[in-house]
C-alpha cells in the first residue's frame, strides 16, 4: 500500500512540474506561438516579380507569412508566392479602392530553415509593390489558418474571433500618409516611404475571444486584412 501511495505522489509530483514547465518528460507546450523573424521590402519600380531573402529559424512547427500590397491596375494579380521555390497558399485578398490597388495574404507551413529567396509572380507589371514576411515557431501545421477579416476606408479594422493561444496577424495597404498601429497591437514591420507610392506595416495581437485590429491614418485608401493563425 505504501508502494502505491509513494508512486501516487510521485506522478503528482511529475504533473505538477509538468503543467509549470511543459517540455517537461518531453511534451512540448500547448500554444505559445512564437516570433522568429521578420523581412521587409518596397520597390518603386515596374515588376513581373519581387523577391527578397528572408532567413528562418530552426524552431519547431514553423510557420511563415508574407503580406503583399500593390497597385494592380490594369488588372494585375498574384499568379504565385515561394519560398525557397516551395509554393504558398493564399489565405485572403483584398481590393482597395476599386480594384486599383491590392493587399494579399499567403502562408506557408514548415519552411526551409536558413537563408532563403522568398518570391511574388505578379501576372503583368504590378507598380510600386511593398510586402512584409515575419516566421514564427509552434503553429498547428495541420491547420495553421481558421479566421479572417478585411477592412478598407480611413482608419481601418477588422475584429476576428480567435481561441486561447492563437495569434492574430494582420497587414495593412496604405499610401504616404503615417499608419498608427493600434492599441494592443505588436508592429512588426512598417515600410512607409514618400512620393505616393504603396506603403504597408503589419501587426500581431494575442488573446481569446473577438480581437479588432486597427490602424489609424488620414486617407480613405487604406486596406487591411487580418488572419487567425493557429496554435499546436
Amino acid at each position: 500500500m505504501k508502494k502505491y501511495l509513494l508512486l501516487f505522489l510521485l506522478i503528482s509530483l511529475r504533473l505538477s512540474a509538468q503543467s509549470a514547465n511543459p517540455y517537461i518528460l518531453g511534451i512540448p507546450a500547448v500554444g505559445g506561438i512564437t516570433f522568429d523573424s521578420v523581412t521587409e521590402l518596397a520597390d518603386l519600380d515596374d515588376n513581373t516579380t519581387m523577391s527578397v531573402s528572408h532567413t528562418t529559424g530552426s524552431g519547431s512547427n514553423r510557420f511563415l507569412i508574407v503580406f503583399v500590397s500593390y497597385f494592380n491596375s490594369p488588372g494585375v494579380t498574384i499568379s504565385g508566392v515561394t519560398y525557397n521555390s516551395i509554393a504558398l497558399t493564399q489565405a485572403i485578398g483584398l481590393d482597395v479602392l476599386n480594384v486599383n490597388n491590392r493587399i494579399d495574404a499567403w502562408y506557408l507551413v514548415a519552411p526551409a530553415t536558413g537563408s532563403n529567396t522568398l518570391e511574388v509572380t505578379f501576372s503583368g507589371n504590378a507598380v510600386s509593390t511593398s510586402l512584409g514576411v515575419t516566421t514564427w515557431t509552434g503553429v498547428d501545421q495541420s491547420t495553421p489558418i481558421s479566421d479572417t477579416g478585411s477592412d478598407t476606408g480611413v482608419d481601418p479594422s477588422a475584429a476576428v474571433t480567435i481561441d486561447s493561444g492563437d495569434l492574430l496577424m494582420d497587414g495593412i495597404y496604405f499610401f504616404t500618409t503615417t499608419a498608427t498601429v493600434g492599441t494592443g497591437q505588436t508592429e512588426r514591420w512598417n515600410t512607409l516611404r514618400a512620393n505616393d507610392e504603396v506603403s504597408s506595416a503589419g501587426s500581431t495581437e494575442g488573446g481569446s475571444g473577438s480581437i479588432t485590429m486597427s490602424w489609424t491614418n488620414s486617407q480613405s485608401g487604406a486596406g487591411l486584412v487580418a488572419v487567425e493563425v493557429n496554435a499546436i
